[in-house]
């Protein structure tokens, strides 16, 4: 019988095990779960779940056993029956090492080693606490008799993302987005792979066609820059580097087989002084302020916002045109924030792209007191 230990951080399908192998007559696979008699054990081409008490009666023998953040190869290739548990640092779901060299780089106390540093101790905590809670299930549903803890996690300083105020932390994350170097490119991807960037500056991706006239007008303002580390957003190297003055975001203008299309991030708040003028239904959304500037639309970096039918994207969207009617400098949308009703009529309504709604309409329908007619062909035809 072969026991096969999925490592941590690993995907896999049984039937892949299977076919890596053949020689096998049985093959007990560890979950990543609890079942009745302890871990969770799936007997691949038997009856499924085996159990592990069953499992130990097959071995002859108590069997060891790694919480998911501890199963390290090497830890596990070194373990003897007779050894006590191995004290180690768990597996954390970000790769710490590029944010602790960057945060060293830098003069003790500087907001971005302090946010660096903060960010790799909350990984360290959550993997730590992670096996310590697989222990404490393990101990309550699994016989002493038929088990052995290989290993227990190193203790580390309990950590949060509000230990640091958010002003330090955006502060620090503004100093690595500037940088050119591998290291901050790679910072800037383990913390879009942690929470998709909510301390950065930008909300959402977003894809912008130039030929389009209100795109074609933001375009113009672009300025040609070096490839920083704001640039990892994008998960491509395809393209020209353009940041836009006014947000101080980038922009990747680029060539596809559709034609020419600008790749831009989006603000999480507008840098604006002045009130809301209005909005323009496009891709992507945009909004014009009284002094005629126009801006990518304000989002939250996990929630996008849209139009045209009843879903989260278009609340989204309601919910911004109430917060930038009361204040242009307001964060972008949630979904947890319920926006007025007439204001999500008006956004589930299929109106036609490049659809300008002035603020005078826009506080017109958040009082209810006005909606467009819709024509027909909706979102997919533009407006005239």
């Amino acid at each position: 019988m072969f026991v096969v230990w999925p490592l941590s951080g690993q995907t896999y399908q049984l039937k892949d095990i299977g076919a890596q192998l053949p020689e096998a007559t049985r093959i007990a696979v560890m979950e990543w779960d609890f079942g009745i008699t302890g871990p969770g054990v799936t007997d691949i081409g038997g009856d499924g779940e085996i159990g592990w008490r069953n499992l130990v009666k097959a071995v002859g023998r108590p069997l060891p056993y790694w919480p998911m953040t501890l199963r390290i190869p090497q830890l596990m290739l070194n373990w003897t029956p007779d050894q006590e548990p191995v004290i180690s640092p768990a597996r954390t779901d970000l790769d710490i090492t590029p944010l602790l060299q960057l945060a060293a780089s830098y003069e003790e106390g500087h907001p971005a080693a302090r946010t660096l540093l903060n960010l790799a101790r909350i990984c360290a905590d959550r993997s730590a606490a992670g096996a310590l809670t697989d222990l404490e299930t393990l101990a309550t549903m699994t016989n002493a008799d038929t088990v052995v803890v290989a290993a227990r996690p190193m203790l580390v300083p309990s950590a949060d993302r509000e230990d640091l105020d958010v002003h330090q932390r955006r502060a620090g994350w503004l100093d690595v987005l500037s940088r050119e170097d591998t290291l901050a490119r790679h910072c800037v991807r383990e913390l879009k792979s942690w929470d998709g960037g909510r301390d950065l500056p930008f909300g959402q991706i977003e894809r912008a066609d130039p030929s389009r006239p209100h795109a074609a007008e933001w375009a113009n303002r672009l300025q040609r820059c070096a490839r920083t580390a704001a640039f990892e957003i994008f998960h491509t190297q395809d393209g020209d580097a353009f940041i836009d003055p006014e947000t101080d975001a980038p922009a990747l203008r680029r060539r596809t087989d559709d034609g020419e299309q600008i790749l831009l991030a989006s603000p999480q708040r507008l840098p604006a002084t002045s009130p809301l003028a209005e909005l323009v239904l496009d891709q992507p959304i945009w909004v014009r302020t009284t002094d005629r500037t126009l801006y990518p639309a304000p989002q939250d970096p996990r929630f996008g916002i849209t139009w045209g039918y009843g879903g989260s994207g278009p609340n989204c969207l309601a919910n911004m045109i109430d917060r930038l009617l009361d204040d242009i400098t307001a964060p972008g949308a949630d979904p947890f924030k319920s926006p007025p009703k007439p204001l999500m009529d008006l956004t589930a309504l299929k109106l036609p792209r490049g659809t300008v709604l002035t603020r005078a309409q826009l506080e017109a329908a958040r009082a209810g007191r006005w909606l467009p007619e819709t024509p027909e062909g909706g979102t997919d035809q533009d407006a005239t």
